[in-house]
């Protein structure tokens, strides 16, 4: 009766589409024997018609099936499953602890198992682990950066046009509320180390031209003619590529393509357009 009790409470919340355990199985059975009337849809009085109950039932099942799926074979415990709609991690932890308090209120002893709570939590771990990776890869990146350019100034600026594709990024997932979960984070992974790839071919040939002797505009129109159509062209195979994540059932790798194609694409504008004007910037006043 605890349990039910419980059960009713979940019940009411609007997000619970749906809870089960052996507490409808004995309503269902005890109305049955009672001409299906709807008065008797309740737990029976004592422990002795439960046992009965449960006894008839279990010998109605098919053979090979039981209820160890929904109570343990020494009966001192039982399953009570939730289909509820909430998908956000904060409020999932959050309502567990709330299904928690209020079984300790009854009198129950509870234990959250499943799916659901373990994926939920995982979200956490992933979310924290991604923004400590993420931050040790620009490290790293600005790093060989450096050392490849033999410039600290080189390092730092060449790191902003991969960044704002991301912060970018980040900004279309909360206009198209898309969640943070693993997809999601997989995305600017993936991003990351293309923009950075798309910067370096840049700069390498923007380099390659300055120490050939050209001024700052004619290396950086240079470096269009050689590397700016391989940049196009590899770019679009990508997000066509990626684009086709779109026509997927699963929902992850849809997001996965949506926002990888989005962000491709912002990386190669921020590229073309941002990386130049920061080399020019960088002369010092000069136009």
């Amino acid at each position: 009766k605890k349990v039910e009790q419980y059960q009713e409470w979940l019940d009411t919340f609007p997000f619970v589409s749906k809870t089960i355990s052996i507490v409808d199985i004995l309503k269902q059975t005890n109305r049955s024997l009672h001409g299906d009337k709807q008065k008797y849809y309740r737990i029976p009085e004592n422990k002795e018609a439960v046992a009965q109950q449960l006894f008839l039932y279990t010998m109605s099942l098919p053979q090979g099936m039981d209820l160890n799926n929904r109570m343990t074979l020494d009966n001192d415990a039982l399953r009570l499953s939730i289909q509820w709609t909430v998908s956000k991690s904060k409020e999932a932890t959050s309502l567990f602890e709330v299904f928690s308090k209020k079984a300790e209120e009854i009198g129950l002893t509870i234990e959250l198992t499943g799916k659901t709570p373990l994926y939920q939590s995982m979200n956490g771990y992933v979310v924290s682990s991604f923004v400590t990776s993420f931050s040790f890869a620009l490290l790293v990146i600005g790093i060989i950066m450096i050392i490849t350019f033999r410039s600290i100034k080189v390092g730092i600026l060449a790191l902003i046009p991969n960044i704002v594709p991301l912060i970018i990024g980040a900004g279309l997932m909360t206009i198209l509320e898309k969640p943070l979960d693993i997809g999601t984070v997989i995305v600017t992974s993936i991003c990351l180390g293309i923009a950075v790839d798309d910067s370096i071919h840049f700069l390498t040939q923007y380099y390659k031209w300055r120490n050939v002797g050209y001024d700052r505009q004619k290396a950086v129109a240079m470096a269009f003619s050689y590397s700016g159509i391989a940049l196009l062209v590899t770019t679009l195979i990508l997000v066509a590529g990626f684009g086709t994540f779109i026509f997927a059932y699963f929902v992850p790798n849809i997001n996965f393509g949506i926002l990888t194609a989005l962000i491709l694409t912002v990386a190669l504008i921020t590229d073309l357009i941002l990386l130049p004007a920061i080399i020019f910037m960088k002369g010092k006043g000069r136009r």
